[in-house]
């Protein structure tokens, strides 16, 4: 099977073109990924330093009613 040039161009084109939307595919990817890993330790973070504030009050509040 003998291609001619047009041909030969169409294809390298249409690979090119597949490619350049796969890694465009993987970046997207990667950047979710990445973003649902930062927003899921931020709120790990954010529950442990409720927990240590609630903590903190439960035991003024404690304190300060007398009750131990």
């Amino acid at each position: 099977m003998t291609l001619t040039l047009s041909e030969k161009c169409n294809l390298y084109w249409l690979r090119i073109l597949t490619n350049f939307i796969v890694l465009v595919l993987m970046a997207g990817a990667a950047y979710l990924i990445q973003f649902s890993a930062n927003l899921s330790v931020s709120s790990v973070r954010k529950s442990i330093w409720i927990n240590k504030l609630q903590i903190i009050v439960l035991i003024r509040w404690r304190a300060s009613t007398g009750n131990t």
